[in-house]
């Protein structure tokens, strides 16, 4: 395929992923700054139009890069460049066209500053049946989701993750480097009995400049994960000693977009089966999210500084 096609057709899939996540409705996002949006608090419910509003919120503000992935029954072109399942792509391109679905969710609660909401739906049967859960989490400049689909007579499994919000394109300075604390959440991938179980847990990620020196290395951990449908614990998941460039951190199975497609980089090579990529939010990098596969799992993480 031509050079031109052949990045023309990456992105035409590209955006059909993301476009795929959650039911892209057309037309513009609600109006209203990521400034109006504030997380409930823990003694009040949000009914399922003040969740559409904050998220649609979040979604009309938010900056480039968007990171997400997919996995299991889901088909994709084979060129070099082309998005591959059971890894993180972080988009540095063209944002989603028109705005996500984020109708019908209903809250759970607020955890560690982040906002919890799911829906569910089901329809047909045999081959026409589909069922498909989504996961949404959200704080004042950032939300993300995760979404798990089970398809026709075998039910073939597949998942989505996505990350968005106001990002912050510096790193932060010494002054307000320190602990972000917030939540996890995510699904057993496939190739197993147990895929598309989702699960929860919290996050903490620490940001340490070395002595004397301008650079900055991230710790990310997640403790307590905990599955939904049998309360079973998992392990905890580590990732020390990330390299913070700007404002993000990747390690593992990561691939970027500039406009080439999703290809990695020396130190983000594809054939590593676990990946991992944050970015930091709002003014004065008060928040932190993104998306992780490790271990079976992939999911997304939020978390806020001062906790």
């Amino acid at each position: 395929m031509p050079g031109g096609a052949g990045r023309l057709w990456r992105m035409a899939v590209a955006v059909s992923l993301l476009a795929a996540l959650y039911g892209c409705a057309g037309g513009a996002g609600v109006g209203g700054s990521t400034d109006e949006l504030a997380t409930p608090p823990e003694s009040e419910t949000p009914a399922a139009a003040e969740v559409e509003r904050a998220l649609n919120r979040l979604s009309r503000g938010a900056k480039l890069p968007e990171p997400f992935s997919f996995g299991g029954a889901v088909a994709t072109c084979k060129a070099l460049g082309c998005p591959v399942p059971d890894a993180v792509h972080v988009n540095h391109v063209h944002r989603i066209p028109g705005r996500l679905d984020f109708s019908g969710f209903d809250f759970i609660e607020q955890r560690r500053s982040v906002s919890l909401a799911t829906k569910s739906q089901s329809s047909g049967t045999g081959d026409y049946f589909i069922s498909r859960r989504t996961l949404g989490g959200w704080m004042k400049h950032g939300f993300f989701l995760v979404e798990t689909l089970h398809e026709g007579r075998h039910a073939e499994f597949s998942y989505k993750t996505y990350y968005s919000g106001h990002t912050t394109s510096a790193k932060p300075s010494v002054s307000v480097s320190g602990t972000w604390s917030g939540v996890m959440a995510g699904v057993i991938a496939p190739f197993s009995d147990d895929a598309g179980a989702f699960i929860r847990g919290d996050a903490t990620v620490t940001v340490a400049y070395l002595s004397e020196s301008s650079e900055a290395l991230v710790d990310v951990e997640f403790t307590s994960i905990t599955r939904e449908d049998t309360g079973a614990r998992l392990g905890n998941m580590i990732w020390e000693n990330l390299a913070l460039e700007g404002g993000n951190f990747a390690a593992g199975n990561v691939l970027h977009d500039h406009g080439d497609g999703y290809l990695g980089t020396e130190g983000f090579h594809p054939s590593r089966r676990s990946g991992i990529f944050g970015q930091f939010y709002g003014p004065k990098h008060e928040e932190v999210g993104g998306l992780f596969h490790r271990d079976g799992l992939a999911g997304a993480f939020g978390a806020s500084r001062g906790n």
